[in-house]
């Protein structure tokens, strides 16, 4: 199961189906920005085996607040508008994911917590956004490796413009 965290429009889904040559078992986008969610429901929609949840990936169920700006820059602030968010593992219950893309600006090191059991329990490949936050590039590999120390990791800057693009794998 692929399991995209802050899926946009689908663009994500998108580029996961163009390398899996369209082949998979089951899809399970979040996004949390209600604009953003009509896009990803528009594109995404009709496509079978999937689940689109307009929800925020985070260590529990909640209710936060986010500044809900346009397109990719919507994340938790002090006001905003209020968005449900839940843990990843409560969302799956218990299916195995095995792969699993998060870039949910700024919430990474939450949305960690809140797949700790299926890391544990199914080890999916990951795909973490580290840009968001200068300390990601430590704490989120320091705390991937005391979920899972058996996760081979590695960081990668693309070239892509704008340059925001440097991402946590973990294998």
């Amino acid at each position: 199961m692929y399991v995209d965290l802050g899926a946009y429009n689908g663009d994500t889904i998108d580029e996961f189906l163009h390398y899996t040559g369209g082949s998979y078992r089951k899809i399970v986008a979040l996004e949390p920005n209600a604009k953003n969610f009509a896009k990803l429901r528009a594109h995404c929609g009709g496509m079978e085996n999937t689940e689109l949840w307009e929800l925020g990936a985070w260590s529990r169920t909640d209710t936060l607040l986010f500044n809900n700006k346009a397109g990719r820059n919507s994340a938790i602030a002090g006001k905003g508008v209020a968005t449900r968010v839940a843990a990843v593992d409560s969302i799956l219950c218990g299916a195995a994911a095995s792969y699993i893309k998060a870039d949910v600006e700024g919430a990474d090191r939450e949305a960690l917590l809140g797949m700790a059991k299926t890391l544990r329990l199914f080890k999916p490949k990951l795909n973490l956004a580290a840009y968001h936050r200068f300390e990601d590039l430590f704490r989120l590999p320091l705390l991937l490796h005391a979920l899972r120390p058996d996760y081979k990791i590695y960081l990668r800057h693309h070239p892509y413009i704008p340059a925001w693009d440097t991402n946590i794998y973990a294998v």
